[in-house]
């Protein structure tokens, strides 16, 4: 037929809404079609030239997230009887913490850890053994119900099995050990509310997933990235000689303030804590500077490590070679 002929009315309508349809469903995404009965969904075609972007009501689908890995093996004991909890959900609390960490740890070894009550105001792991050799671990806490209190101490004193355990003092840079513990226990915190948001150890503790994440925030107050109102850096070398008086018992109320810097670090990169367990690997003079201890650590580090520790440095001013 010649363009030129004259089509009947409802044949030029015709054409009309068949090509209005064809427009129409040549736009409409193939997954937006709708799947009636055993109709198959349209296979979509590559695009030569695919759109930079998605239209904005189209929802790229996401991976499901993962359980939480299994490995290390893990044997933690509760042996302290004067708390009021269930000694069996209390274990499961601390490996669930624990795991947030051990878990970039794979092929290491860990001793049964024992949990015994502190006898004082503040959580601690012990130098010596227990009676089998396992490591031990106080905790300071009311009653063995806050989950995240919990989680919060023993994730903390975990870190010092990593870097502590069998491993040389650090002398005056101690206090360095204290703030990534106490950095590592805000992570293990955040790391728990994913992991419990898809994963729970059981399916009714799901709902309380969010509380250890909101239990951290009251942990990374912004307020603490400047110290007493001053940049961390100029804070820093005001205090540093303080910090470094503490050696084995460095104050909290300092520590704290690296941490914060520590974990601005450790949470865009959480497989780094691998780097921790080398912190006082080979250390053979405690009492050299915060700079060299640093430099130190760096030149024990796999490669894939030291630019954790490059930055890590960098947030004390420091350039380690």
């Amino acid at each position: 037929m010649k363009l030129s002929q004259t089509l009947p009315i409802c044949g030029l309508l015709s054409v009309l809404l068949i090509g209005l349809g064809a427009y129409n469903q040549r736009n409409i995404p193939a997954s937006a079609l709708p799947i009636t009965g055993k109709q198959t969904p349209v296979k979509q075609t590559k695009l030569s030239n695919p759109p930079q972007s998605l239209p904005e009501n189209i929802v790229t689908p996401t991976a499901a997230p993962l359980p939480p890995p299994t490995v290390p093996k893990l044997d933690i004991r509760l042996t302290h009887r004067g708390f009021k909890t269930d000694p069996a959900n209390f274990q499961v609390v601390c490996k669930s913490a624990a795991m947030t960490i051990a878990r970039y740890y794979p092929k290491r070894t860990f001793n049964p850890i024992l949990i015994l009550k502190a006898d004082h105001d503040y959580p601690v792991k012990l130098d010596r053994r227990g009676p089998k050799g396992e490591s031990q671990i106080m905790l300071s806490i009311g009653d063995g119900w806050m989950w995240n209190q919990i989680a919060y101490q023993f994730a903390h004193e975990f870190t010092h099995i990593l870097i502590n355990e069998d491993q040389p003092g650090a002398g005056p840079n101690h206090w360095i050990n204290e703030a990534f513990c106490e950095a590592v226990s805000y992570q293990a915190l955040k790391q728990m509310a994913k992991d419990w948001g898809s994963h729970p150890p059981y399916p009714n503790w799901k709902s309380y997933a969010k509380h250890h994440s909101t239990y951290t925030d009251k942990y990374l107050d912004k307020g603490k990235a400047r110290p007493e109102g001053m940049k961390f850096t100029v804070w820093f070398k005001k205090n540093e000689k303080a910090l470094r008086m503490g050696k084995r018992y460095p104050k909290y109320a300092l520590y704290q303030y690296p941490a914060y810097q520590f974990y601005q670090i450790i949470k865009k990169d959480p497989s780094q804590l691998a780097a921790l367990a080398y912190l006082n690997f080979g250390l053979k003079n405690p009492g050299i500077s915060t700079q060299q201890y640093l430099a130190h650590w760096k030149n024990m580090l796999p490669t894939q490590h030291k630019p954790f520790a490059d930055k890590i440095a960098r947030s004390f001013d420091y350039n380690l070679k």
